[in-house]
């Protein structure tokens, strides 16, 4: 599976930094899936899990809130895969 860049920040700083193959959270409206050259997408999250796909093993951790920010990468990070 294609990985994309990811970066989950907190309040008490940055928790994960790397690269991943799924994320799944709940936002607002629902759940929601993001796969690697996802359209960019911006959401609030909402009480859940959020459900991380690395190296073939999924990583589970709690959200209480905060927002989820997908942009596509830049024409110079497409190169490089």
């Amino acid at each position: 599976m294609t990985e994309f860049k990811l970066k989950i920040l907190t309040p008490e700083g940055v928790v994960y930094d790397g690269m991943a193959e799924s994320v799944i959270v709940r936002t607002t409206v629902g759940d929601k899936g993001i796969l690697a050259k996802h359209e960019p997408y911006v959401a609030a999250l909402t009480i859940g899990q959020a459900k991380i796909r690395i190296n073939g093993t999924v990583r589970i951790g709690a959200v209480s809130s905060g927002c989820l920010l997908y942009t596509s990468p830049s024409p110079r990070d497409r190169s490089l895969s």
